[in-house]
Parts: C-alpha cells; structure tokens; sequence
C-alpha cells in the first residue's frame, strides 16, 4: 500500500511540473528550472521535443508496415530476440507488461504482451511500425535511450505527450559487438505498476541479446533464474522463468513488493497457446494452475498486419491544452 502511495505521489508531483512548464516551453522555448520531481535530462528533452510534436498528439507516427516487416526480417536481433520469445512473453504476460524491440531509429519491429496490455499499447501505435523517437514521439525511455546509449526509465508525466502519462517505461540499448546500436528494448506498463526490478529485468535481457549476438549463434550459456514471489512451497514459488545468458548466477526477485513486477498472472496458472515469432505476438491464454507451461523452440511466423495500427486522421490536428 505504502508503495502505491509513493507512486501516486511522485505521479500527482509530476503532472504538476507538466502543467507548470511545459505550456511556458511552448511559448518560449526556455528551460524550466524545475523542482526536485523533474531530472535535467526530461526537461532538455521537452525543449528539444516541443519543435516538433504536439503534446495533445494521441499516438505514434506510423511507418510503411511491409517496410518494417521487411526490416525485421533482416535484422541481425531476430534470432537472438526469437530464442529468448518464450522468456519475453512470460514476463509481459505474467506481470502484465508489453514488450517491445526497435531499430536504431526508434521505429518499433516487434512487440509481445498480454491482451489487455497489447489493446492499450496499439491505442498509442506502440506496436510494429510505429515511430517512437524524439522528433516523432518527444519524451519516452526508447527516445532517451537511443539518445544516451544508457538504460533509461520514463515515469508518468516525465512523457511530453499527455497520452503516455498513465505509463511507465524502462529500456536499455542493444549493441552489437562493435558497439554500434542496433535498437532498444523496452518493457512497459501502467504507472501504477512501476518497480526497480523491471530494469533490471531489461538489463539481463539486453546482456543475453549481446552475449548471443557476440556469440554469434543461438546456443544457450548458462542459465539465470527469475524467481517468482511466494514462499518456498508455493505456487508462485514453483513458477520459474529461465534465461540463457552468458553470466552466471541468480537474479532473485523474490521479496517485498516484487509481486507488482512479476508475479502478475502466474500464480493463477501457466501460460500456454502457441508463441507466434511475428512481429506482433498476441499473448496466450492462462491454463489451470495444474497444466505445465507449454515451450516451443521454433514457433511460426505470424506475419503483422499493419491495419491493427491506429492512423491519424488527416485532418486531425494539434490540439492545444
């Protein structure tokens, strides 16, 4: 309860710095200076935004859907990212985030999550296609990162645009061997679900990603476990999902308050239904808790369908707050 608190807090301070300054940045273009609830690197990036998207915009610009299924296709993080699909989904659909992979440009390539996450990630074009760098979306983790080279986390209204305030995201660059980025990958979700060990989570995966990718194949390293919450003997306890990844050790994440991270679904039961290696993977149904969680190494591929993506109507234009 304390951490909801803290939470709606820190979102309430927020939303009040927003409405401070970014209607002045509008007019001047001057930087704010900003109470404690604001960190440097958000408000450059409202500066720097605000040239070129309206914070009224309702969603992400949208690429050529045949173009981005065609960039997927070749991207040297399709193999790395497919082998890791399982542990992907039980981790979106679980503890109810949507996951999500871009090219170096910020257009997103491939996403996977549960249904209800994957409905509100598409209201906003977070999905295949859609452009979510700085001068297209202003103020979110994948722009930041991308921008930095650093894992980055966007809160609630730390997002210029009014639309992305109900969420929080955390991401981390992907880098090839010659450390060239190649993308980022994100897990995101509602706000009220914000918790620390969701970047850690990111950074375990992206240092799979890079390991594989240093490899050069897709045979799996040593395995990292990430507990569920519960005790020992419990249901949660037993659930399990397993990493490949070229370090070693366990990440635990059992502990106070980790349920809002991981735990989401799984201790009602298993994940199963077949895993798709499309670009756009709709999450499976939840099975009895007695069913055994259902793996596939090579799932189809299920081609995206550039339609599920929202479109702005032409004459849809900037609406001033």
């Amino acid at each position: 309860m304390s951490q909801r608190s803290d939470l709606r807090r820190r979102r309430a301070a927020l939303e009040d710095e927003w409405s401070r300054w970014v209607p002045r940045l509008r007019a001047a273009r001057r930087y704010p200076g900003g109470g404690d609830a604001l960190r440097p690197e958000v408000t450059e990036s409202w500066v720097r935004s605000l040239s070129s998207v309206d914070p009224g915009r309702d969603s992400a610009p949208v690429s050529d859907g045949a173009a981005v299924h065609s960039r997927w296709a070749g991207s040297p993080l399709r193999r790395p990212v497919g082998d890791l699909g399982d542990e992907l989904r039980s981790i979106a659909e679980d503890a109810g985030f949507v996951t999500a992979v871009t090219d170096e440009c910020g257009t997103i390539l491939w996403t996977c999550g549960g249904r209800t996450m994957q409905r509100r990630a598409e209201q906003v074009n977070f999905a295949p296609g859609g452009r979510w760098d700085e001068q297209a979306m202003g103020t979110n983790a994948l722009s930041l990162a991308l921008r930095t080279g650093r894992p980055s986390t966007v809160f609630s209204a730390e997002h210029l645009v009014t639309a992305l305030h109900g969420w929080v995201c955390y991401c981390a660059p992907i880098h090839d061997p010659g450390g060239q980025v190649l993308g980022v990958l994100d897990l995101s979700t509602t706000w009220d679900r914000s918790h620390p060990l969701a970047m850690s989570t990111v950074r375990t995966l992206v240092s799979t990603i890079e390991a594989r990718l240093r490899a050069g194949t897709t045979a799996p390293g040593r395995t990292v476990r990430l507990r569920l919450p519960g005790d020992a003997g419990g249901r949660a306890g037993r659930r399990t999902t397993g990493l490949a990844a070229a370090s070693a050790g366990d990440l635990d994440a059992a502990g106070p308050g980790a349920g809002r991270l991981l735990a989401g679904t799984a201790a009602r039961g298993a994940v199963r239904g077949p895993a798709g290696d499309g670009l756009h993977v709709q999450g499976g149904d939840l099975a009895p808790a007695a069913r055994p969680v259902r793996r596939h190494r090579h799932p189809p591929v299920r081609p995206h369908h550039a339609g599920r993506l929202r479109r702005r109507r032409p004459d849809a234009g900037a609406r001033e707050r």
